[in-house]
């Protein structure tokens, strides 16, 4: 009995030891592909380019078109898209694209945020429906932002602390911000109109960058 116990006792060991040994190789792959700096950049519409890197001499093999591995992201949104701007996302569509190209870009929570390398392709998709709008909303300086329905987005942006009363703050944005669009419509308290010249707005920013690039 003393035997198996000190042989269950040892497996245990081994693989407790084994998995602080895969949490520090983790966090070790981490620090190799993410990482943030204390220097903060300024927005701006204007998109970055690099230089290629030089080729290593490490006996690699010459690129295969046919079967490279090439990382990216097909599937970003904005701040024009009413979920990712109602939890505090407000990086424009430059910002994604600059981030995307190597840059480094400030987080909402009050950091910045940098790829170690450039990725191959990226895409912003954002939501057609209601694109903009809820910028309009909570920019106290807009027109929309004067209607009644805007007051609970004024600004909803201006600090986002990630707490639990916080992200309460934003679900409730999240649920109620298309409803409250929608109901408006309804009662004729706007026209469709509105919403349009807000996505028009929006779509103008949001193809901008995508003109630079080519």
């Amino acid at each position: 009995m003393l035997l198996r116990s000190a042989i269950i006792a040892a497996i245990a060991l081994t693989a407790a030891c084994s998995g602080d040994q895969s949490e520090e190789n983790k966090r070790a792959e981490a620090r190799v592909y993410y990482r943030t700096t204390d220097t903060v950049i300024p927005a701006s519409d204007e998109i970055v380019s690099f230089a290629a890197p030089e080729r290593r001499n490490d006996n690699r093999p010459e690129a295969n078109p046919e079967r490279n591995a090439y990382f990216g992201d097909l599937h970003v949104h904005t701040t024009l898209s009413f979920d990712a701007s109602a939890f505090g996302t407000t990086a424009t569509p430059a910002d994604a694209y600059r981030y995307a190209q190597g840059e480094a870009i400030r987080h909402p929570g009050g950091f910045e945020v940098q790829l170690a390398q450039p990725l191959d392709f990226y895409a912003v998709t954002d939501h057609a429906v209601l694109l903009g709008l809820i910028n309009e909303a909570a920019d106290t300086s807009t027109t929309f932002s004067k209607y009644e329905l805007a007051r609970p987005y004024h600004n909803i942006n201006e600090s986002v602390d990630g707490g639990l009363l916080d992200l309460a703050k934003r679900s409730k944005v999240f649920y109620n911000f298309v409803s409250d669009v929608v109901a408006a419509l309804l009662d004729g308290t706007f026209s469709n109109a509105v919403v349009n010249d807000a996505s028009k707005s929006a779509w103008a920013h949001a193809i901008l960058p995508t003109i630079r690039l080519k």
